[in-house]
């Protein structure tokens, strides 16, 4: 065994790495892993561990058997702390889902395969989603009490629509839900009839982050309307970070004030320990009025419409932004 060792050692990396993706990628890390520095760093090569599969599959039965406890053992103490973050697709029998998920953190993990197991067993496993979702469908689909136990939530919405005019909200609370984060691109034409019902449903939650772009039909958004609206309904509520556009036709506008200071006012009695920042833009062209209320420190990872009302600042996780405005910018964003 040590001979053919050595002869494997003496190979470059590169026809390693040629040999190594001709076999599975659970036994090219627990042979190699430990053997010596070159073999290890060649077997957390991203080739390996990228996609991971912690079961036998038999062909002829048609069905996936667990891998034996020491393997699964050494995986979970030793290999995938080491690799969990590399991973992207991971695929698991029933048996070994929960100690292998428990054994380290995966960041990029957006695909996972499970054998041998059913619905109601899977739905209990997870009590946090990061998700993205095609319309607003799917989300009432999702939070219709299937997942009781879901703690933390992350949306990204594609869009607000409904699809089918007979979703309706669920009266069902998510009393366990404790941290909501939702963001959307797209212009929310309805906005008390898709999110606010759904908000209303989470009387424990403790942290919302919300950044989305709402068409109103004559009042923006300011600290009256979220604590009316919604935090007077989230008791526990103690962290609350957003981005909101409030876009307003100027035939919907009826005579409100809609002055910085004004929404500055609206915010002083509620609980934030955030900087507010008001951004107000008329534009006559296009016939309507931008209101952009954000927390700061700004948490999000972009920023739409920058007009020459910006309010200047540090944005240190924006990574996507856009320019408005109908007059010519009067100073250079990116020097």
């Amino acid at each position: 065994m040590n001979d053919i060792l050595v002869q494997l050692d003496d190979l470059p990396d590169e026809i390693l790495l040629y040999i190594f993706k001709k076999l599975y990628n659970d036994e090219v890390i627990y042979s190699l892993m430990g053997i010596n520095q070159r073999l290890n760093r060649i077997a957390k090569d991203t080739t390996s561990t990228r996609r991971l599969c912690l079961f036998e599959y038999c062909i002829v039965d048609d069905f996936a058997f667990p891998l034996s406890d020491s393997i699964l053992d050494r995986f979970c103490s030793k290999f995938l702390p080491e690799i969990g973050h590399q991973i992207e697709s991971l695929f698991l029998e029933r048996t070994s889902i929960e100690r292998v998920l428990r054994a380290t953190n995966y960041p990029y993990l957006n695909y996972l395969g499970l054998c041998n197991i059913n619905y109601k067993l899977a739905l209990s496993l997870f009590d946090e989603l990061h998700v993205c979702v095609s319309n607003m469908d799917e989300c009432l689909y999702m939070l219709d009490g299937r997942i009781d136990q879901l703690c933390v939530l992350y949306i990204i919405f594609k869009s607000i629509k409904f699809r089918s005019s007979n979703i309706e909200h669920t009266q069902k609370l998510l009393p366990n839900l404790r941290i909501f984060s939702l963001s959307c691109d797209e212009k929310i034409l309805e906005f008390d009839k898709s999110i606010m019902p759904l908000l209303h449903r989470m009387i424990n939650l403790e942290e919302l982050h919300l950044n989305i772009i709402v068409k109103c039909n004559d009042k923006y958004f300011d600290g009256d309307i979220l604590k009316k609206n919604i935090l007077i309904y989230m008791p526990r509520l103690h962290k609350f970070t957003f981005s909101i556009y409030s876009i307003i036709n100027h035939n919907d506008q009826i005579n409100l004030p809609l002055t910085k200071k004004y929404i500055r006012e609206t915010f002083k009695d509620l609980f934030f320990n955030n900087q507010i920042i008001s951004c107000i833009d008329h534009f006559q062209e296009e016939g309507f009025i931008q209101c952009h209320i954000y927390t700061y420190p700004y948490k999000s990872y972009f920023y739409s419409n920058i007009t020459n009302d910006f309010q200047d600042g540090l944005f240190l996780c924006v990574t996507k932004v856009s320019l408005f405005d109908e007059r010519p910018f009067e100073y250079e964003f990116f020097p």
